[in-house]
């Protein structure tokens, strides 16, 4: 099979002197190497280690000149190659021992071998170089760099060695550095320096290390001098020559913007971004200085320019809306306020900011008309009703001694600028205490100052439809005591939120409860400071109370409708308004209030008795001819029914004649039977206590509970009456 390759070979040979058609498949390695070596006329030496096989399909002759080519690159893909020893002959070398044979340095001749090339490199450093260009050489062969020299050493094919001149003279060429003096005529070189070097960093990124560019400002000479790439150089160049010109320069002036509205620095801030991301003609952006004393701003710009600064300022410095929030902090005793609420027949079982909105809500419901004379020269708010009713509860609260108003702060805020109110004092708190190692024992306290009252936050965000979103934060700091080592006990409260109301819409937070222990000590006068026998003359009652913390908040929006004057105004005229509304609410309510310390003698109360039974029967003929239930108000009788007032009667069928807020309420259902009266106090799922008086047969083996409803300010509610009470 040999022979016949090497005769199909010869053949092909005879056939074209100066080109050759080779083809062959399974060829052993060492046999192509003899059969080059035969053609090539060629003593060739080989390592004994080259083994495998080569396959080559040629679908053209290819020159006899390529022939040594082709072995090598046959060869490379052993991990082998040629080299021509000082004797002629050719050795068959590992590639990696290549550099070790001898072989050419910055030969000239065309050659099919590898050679050894040393390359110079300008203005660049050639670690960096390297790093870049190692993926370009051969597998196994070597790159290096001289730094003394700035230079590269390579081994590889002649082929690959020219590739890599040819890239390191195109980034030596991109990295060559032309300088430039510029002489100015018309302009600073300090003023027009700065500009410039903004401009380049704009146009130029110089994390590439090829666009570094530098400018030397020489106010001196009044010159500038630019370092960097050709193409960097000329295109500065135009631009400071255009700069320079007398045209350019005569344009440029300084203009003084007043802001009245406004802080100028905010609108510096403000300017700077906007022809920041404008972005074009750098060189002839405005510049802006604040005058802190004038708040103004001093713009240098071209008379275009200054034109187009005045008309965003005065876009910007418009009046600022405001918002003037009314804030009061009220801390309520539950237990006072039930009784409050009880004895004037209220919602006050439950202290919350809900239950203070309730009792409001009974005091304004109809207990008195708001005085429209009065209201008539005020530009009330829409609420004015549940703020006056909640004005008048908690001035009733504070007269029965169930409330205490901490704190009612005013605040006056800047749209989305947060405002703050602390009201309190300070208080020494040790830190640490150290004894110290003498006879004395001498003790040395450390103490830092800390805060102790109340802190209001408020931060006011307007909307387009009369709307205030508060963003609000409150900091309630109290003492409670002192520890056993004299140190104050403190406690913190805080609520923290956000809430969208109207204008002049009431902002009703709550839900910060504490507990207080309360020592009572009474005693008999004298008799109660004898040593020993005064424990006898003195009583001593221990309470827990629980106080709830509220927090009201109306916001008024300042603009160009309300001005701030106006709104003192209309607020004195409703401070007035408030203060005869509640005189009214609570002259009423002690005038017509349901409970009193005396009761009834037994014979006032059994001649009340007949009256109401004897109006009983009539309202129940009425409903029987009507027939149908219906509740009609009746003045209440001035008659006070004693609680403890019994009547024994074994069988009942309840009918609710009930008490309520000045107003008699009558359950009407049929009967064919004679009703019977019993007293009782009823309490409603609501929480209102009031008199009643029940009558009819009551089923008591079957223990079942009578339904009745009754009715009061268009408000209808079950109650289920056990036996009598």
């Amino acid at each position: 099979m040999r022979k016949l390759v090497l005769i199909i070979t010869l053949c092909s040979i005879f056939l074209a002197n100066d080109t050759i058609s080779i083809n062959f498949k399974g060829l052993d390695i060492r046999d192509f190497v003899k059969m080059v070596a035969k053609i090539k006329d060629e003593n060739i030496l080989m390592d004994s280690g080259l083994n495998g096989k080569v396959n080559f399909i040629s679908v053209k002759p290819i020159p006899k000149k390529s022939l040594m080519v082709l072995l090598n690159h046959v060869l490379e893909t052993k991990g082998y190659t040629l080299v021509r020893t000082h004797f002629g002959y050719l050795k068959v070398v590992k590639i990696i021992d290549a550099g070790r044979s001898g072989l050419p340095v910055n030969s000239s001749k065309d050659t099919f071998q590898i050679v050894t090339e040393i390359i110079e490199v300008e203005n660049m450093n050639v670690d960096i170089l390297v790093s870049k260009l190692r993926h370009l050489v051969t597998k196994n062969s070597k790159i290096t760099t001289s730094k003394d020299t700035n230079a590269i050493i390579v081994t590889d094919y002649p082929q690959k060695i020219k590739s890599i001149k040819r890239i390191i003279k195109l980034l030596s060429n991109k990295s060559q550095k032309k300088i430039r003096v510029i002489k100015l005529k018309h302009i600073k070189a300090n003023v027009i320096g700065a500009d410039i070097t903004k401009i380049s960093k704009n146009l130029f990124d110089a994390k590439i290390a090829t666009n570094k560019l530098e400018i030397i400002t020489n106010t001196k000479t009044n010159t500038i001098t630019l370092v960097g790439k050709k193409s960097q150089v000329e295109k500065l160049t135009k631009i400071i020559n255009k700069a320079d010109s007398v045209d350019d320069q005569s344009s440029i002036v300084m203009e003084v913007i007043r802001v009245n509205n406004s802080d100028a620095k905010d609108i510096i801030k403000i300017l700077n971004k906007f022809y920041a991301k404008k972005g074009k003609n750098i060189l002839y952006q405005p510049s802006f200085t604040n005058d802190t004393e004038l708040n103004a701003v001093i713009v240098r710009a071209r008379q275009s320019d200054v034109e187009e600064v005045r008309k965003i300022v005065t876009k910007l410095d418009v009046p600022k809306p405001q918002v003037y929030v009314k804030a009061k902090i009220i801390e309520v005793s539950n237990n006072k306020a039930s009784d409050v609420g009880i004895k004037y027949g209220l919602s006050g079982g439950r202290v919350t900011s809900e239950s203070l909105v309730t009792m409001s809500a009974n005091l304004g419901g109809s207990a008195v008309a708001i005085d429209t004379t009065l209201l008539g020269y005020i530009e009330a708010p829409s609420n004015v009703r549940e703020i006056f009713s909640l004005g008048a509860t908690l001035s009733l609260l504070e007269t029965e001694g169930a409330a205490e108003v901490l704190s009612e702060p005013s605040l006056l805020c800047l749209n989305n600028k947060e405002s703050e109110i602390y009201v309190g004092n300070t208080q020494s708190v040790v830190t640490s205490s150290s004894k110290a190692n003498t006879s004395t024992a001498d003790t040395t306290n450390q103490y830092k100052r800390e805060d102790i009252g109340l802190t209001l936050k408020i931060k006011p965000r307007l909307s387009s439809d009369n709307k205030v979103t508060l963003e609000i934060e409150t900091v309630i700091e109290d003492v409670l005591g002192t520890d056993a080592n004299g140190q104050p006990i403190t406690t913190k409260r805080t609520i923290k939120t956000t809430a969208i109301v109207k204008d002049t819409e009431l902002v009703m937070l709550g839900g910060l409860n504490k507990v207080k222990d309360t020592t009572t000590i009474s005693k008999v006068p004298f008799l109660g400071d004898i040593p020993l026998l005064g424990a006898l003359f003195t009583n001593t009652t221990k309470t827990k109370s629980k106080a709830s913390l509220s927090i009201m908040l109306i916001p008024y929006i300042i603009d160009e409708n309300r001005s701030m004057q106006k709104l003192k105004n209309e607020l004195s005229k409703m401070a007035i308004a408030q203060d005869k509304y509640t005189a009214q609410v609570i002259d009423i309510l002690k005038d017509g209030k349901l409970i009193k310390n005396e009761t009834l003698n037994k014979d006032e109360n059994d001649s009340f008795e007949d009256d109401i039974e004897q109006e009983l029967d009539q309202e129940v003929e009425k409903e029987i001819q009507r027939d149908k239930a219906k509740i009609e108000a009746k003045k209440v009788t001035k008659k006070e029914i004693s609680p403890k007032q019994k009547i024994n009667k074994s069988k009942y069928f309840y009918v609710n004649i009930g008490f309520h807020k000045n107003k008699k309420f009558i359950k009407k259902i049929k009967n064919d039977k004679n009703l019977n009266l019993k007293i009782s106090q009823i309490i409603s799922p609501r929480g209102d206590k009031f008199r009643s008086i029940i009558a009819g047969p009551y089923d008591t083996k079957a223990k079942a509970q009578a339904k009745l409803s009754y009715i009061y300010d268009n408000y209808t509610e079950d109650v289920y009456i056990q036996q009598g009470l």
